[in-house]
């Protein structure tokens, strides 16, 4: 397991350092003109392409099948021995695919709880700046209207307390 893991890393590695090498070579070339430099550009793009890919496959299945990331994630935590390399060795795969599932749900039941809590504190600021909009407008149209009340019976009180004959 480890030998895989560190022979994918070695040819990352050795990618890395061919491809430093290879801008190297061409910085210390003489320069000849910008075309002929994009031309030997595209050359290491075309040879690189091949290994990088060849370098992906191999990483990518490593990453798949071990790692003690992955496997710290079954013992739902991440502890010192996890970053050295060390796997926890869970014997029985049921109960550790049964926490992974479990961390799943709490983390899935953690962001459902979020969200119901952020729309709720939302939908209780929207209405409250609503309803506060509404009590403004509500309060004028009644100030108006008593002030028309209060005049119009100013009027018929003036009417009715003029001279009489």
């Amino acid at each position: 397991v480890f030998y895989t893991q560190n022979s994918a890393v070695q040819k990352v590695v050795k990618l890395r350092t061919w491809l430093k090498n290879e801008f190297y070579r061409l910085g210390n070339e003489t320069w000849k003109g910008v075309f002929i430099f994009q031309g030997k550009l595209l050359e290491i793009r075309q040879k690189l392409e091949p290994k990088v890919k060849e370098t992906l496959t191999a990483f990518s299945e490593v990453v798949v099948t071990e790692g003690p990331v992955l496997d710290c994630w079954t013992c739902l935590r991440i502890t010192t021995r996890c970053f050295r390399g060390e796997y926890c060795r869970e014997e029985d795969p049921r109960k550790a695919e049964q926490r992974e599932i479990t961390l799943f749900l709490v983390l899935l039941a953690e962001a459902g709880i979020l969200a119901s809590a952020v729309l709720l504190f939302y939908m209780c600021v929207s209405h409250r700046r609503k309803m506060q909009t509404i009590r403004k407008t509500l309060k004028k149209y009644l100030e108006k209207k008593l002030e028309e009340l209060v005049g119009s019976a100013d009027e018929e009180e003036r009417k009715d307390s003029g001279p009489r004959k």
